[in-house]
């Protein structure tokens, strides 16, 4: 499976784990702006999937606070992240970002 299947696409959660194979799942959303904030899974997550579904790029870090010197994720983009992760920090530069946040495994 390849993703996005079609510019705009955005699968659930439970789409997305049927095709991964992982024992469990769970669905994140962040409006993240100007102020460094952060969301979290309920246990750690092995991989991780980041829409940015929002109007501007937004910066993220896991498990550390985020500057606008880390990852960006523009807008319309999704990328995809391996490692064990349970905090997903982000901020922008301008205005607000829209993620939408899977993890997958534990």
């Amino acid at each position: 499976m390849t993703l996005p299947l079609f510019d705009g696409e955005i699968l659930t959660g439970k789409e997305l784990n049927k095709n991964l194979i992982h024992e469990t799942q769970e669905q994140l959303q962040a409006n993240i702006t100007t102020t460094e904030s952060n969301v979290s899974f309920s246990t750690p997550k092995l991989e991780i999937i980041i829409a940015n579904v929002g109007d501007n790029t937004a910066y993220i870090n896991f498990d550390s606070i985020a500057t606008t010197n880390d990852f960006p994720i523009e807008t319309n983009r999704i990328r995809k992240f391996h490692g064990e992760v349970t905090k997903i920090h982000g901020i922008t530069s301008t205005g607000t970002a829209d993620l939408r946040i899977w993890g997958f495994g534990d």
